[in-house]
C-alpha cells in the first residue's frame, strides 16, 4: 500500500469540496493517433502521429498522466514518447481488441457523475478531484494520484458495459481515506514502518464497501468472476487463515492476501483474497450501526497507518466472537512485542 502512495502524494491536487471533473476525450485522440501509427512503417512519422494527435491535444486530465508517469519512471520527454511507441507495437493487437471497451467509457461517464451525486450526498466531505481515463503503457492500472485518480484503460477496460463504474467508486475513495489525504505526514517518518496485514485488508475492503454503498451493487454481482463469489461460500475457511497471518507486517511478500497473488485454500488458488476478508469486517461494522451515514465516513477515516486503530476497528465491528477477541488481544500484543 505504502509504496504506492509514496509516489502519488508527491501530486496532491488543490480541488476540493467542488465538483468531479471526468476526462475521458483522451481515449478518441490516442486511436486516432494509433490508426495513423499502425498504417507506416517510418519511425519519425509514428512519433509526430503521437505527438500530434495524442500528446499536444491532452486534456488537463492526461496532462497529469504525463507528468506522473515521466516522474514515476524516470523518462525523459523523448524517452516517454519512444517508449510509448514500443508498447504501441508490442501490444497493437490487443490494444485493438479492447478498442470498445477503452471508448465505452466516455458513454458510461454521466452513470459515473450520477454516483459521485450519490457519493457527496452519503459522505458529504467528499473532496473533489479529477478521473483521467487514458490509454497508457501498462504501468499504471487505477492508482490515487492526491485527490485524482488515474485510469489506465488499457489494463482495466472490459466487455461490461459499466465495467468503469465500480471500479472509479473503489480507486476514488482511496482518495478519500486518512492515509492518503496525511500521505506527507507519513512519509516524513523517518524510519518509515510498515503496517501489518489487517490494515491493508481494511484499506482495501473499505474502498469496496463504499463502492457497494455507492453504486447499490454487490461485488460479486459487479464481477460474477471476482475473489467474492469463493469468499461468500467459503468464509469461515478464509477467517480461520487471516487470523493466523492477519498480525504480520505487510512486506514484499504479503503472505499472498494482496498484489494479484494466489492464496492456496485446499488446492483453489484465490486473488487478492485480502479485499474480500476486509470488506466483510467492514461490512460487519456497518450493519451493526444505527448511524450509517455515520459509520461510512469513521471508516474512510480510519487512520490505517496504525496497528493499534487498525486492531481496534477489528474488535469493535463485531466480526470476531467474544472467544476469539480474548485470544486475538494477546496474539496482538506479542507481535507488537515482537518489533
Amino acid at each position: 500500500m505504502k509504496k504506492f502512495i509514496l509516489l502519488f502524494s508527491l501530486f496532491i491536487s488543490t480541488n476540493s469540496f467542488g465538483q468531479v471533473n471526468i476526462y475521458a476525450e483522451d481515449l478518441n485522440n490516442f486511436y486516432q493517433a494509433f490508426d495513423s501509427i499502425r498504417v507506416s512503417t517510418d519511425t519519425l512519422k509514428q512519433s509526430y502521429f503521437l505527438e500530434k494527435y495524442y500528446f499536444e491535444r491532452a486534456s488537463e486530465g492526461m496532462k497529469k498522466f504525463m507528468e506522473f508517469e515521466k516522474t514515476a519512471f524516470n523518462e525523459t520527454s523523448s524517452q516517454y514518447l519512444n517508449s510509448y511507441l514500443s508498447y504501441i507495437s508490442k501490444n497493437s493487437k490487443h490494444l485493438t481488441k479492447i478498442r470498445p471497451w477503452a471508448l465505452s467509457a466516455i458513454d458510461q461517464k454521466p452513470i459515473i457523475d450520477k454516483m459521485f451525486l450519490r457519493y457527496k450526498s452519503i459522505y458529504p466531505q467528499m473532496t473533489a478531484g479529477d478521473v483521467v481515463f487514458v490509454i497508457g503503457k501498462g504501468q499504471v492500472g487505477g492508482r490515487p494520484l492526491g485527490k485524482d485518480l488515474l485510469i489506465g484503460t488499457e489494463l482495466l477496460a472490459n466487455e461490461k458495459p459499466d465495467w468503469a463504474v465500480m471500479m472509479v467508486l473503489h480507486e476514488f475513495t482511496h482518495t478519500q481515506q486518512w492515509i492518503m489525504r496525511n500521505a506527507e505526514l507519513i512519509f516524513s517518518q523517518k524510519p518509515m514502518r510498515l503496517t501489518q496485514i489487517l490494515a491493508n485488508a481494511l484499506w482495501e475492503g473499505n474502498a469496496d464497501h463504499v463502492a457497494e454503498v455507492v453504486y447499490g451493487k454487490t461485488v460479486e454481482e459487479n464481477n460474477p468472476s471476482s475473489q467474492y463469489v469463493f469468499g461468500k461460500s467459503h468464509e469461515k475457511e478464509i477467517w480461520e487463515k487471516f487470523k493466523e497471518e492477519m498480525f504480520t507486517p505487510l512486506n514484499s511478500d504479503q503472505k499472498q492476501w494482496f498484489m494479484q497473488q494466489d492464496k492456496d485454500f485446499g488446492g483453489v488458488k484465490v486473488k487478492d483474497i485480502g479485499y474480500f476478508m476486509g470488506h466483510q469486517i467492514c461490512l460487519k461494522y456497518y450493519n451493526n450501526a444505527k448511524d450509517k451515514t455515520k459509520a461510512l465516513a469513521e471508516m474512510i477515516n480510519l487512520n490505517l497507518d496504525s496497528d493499534e486503530s487498525a486492531f481496534k476497528f477489528l474488535l469493535d465491528s463485531g466480526y470476531p466472537s467474544k472467544k476469539e477477541k480474548i485470544l486475538l488481544q494477546k496474539r496482538f500484543a506479542e507481535s507488537k512485542k515482537k518489533k
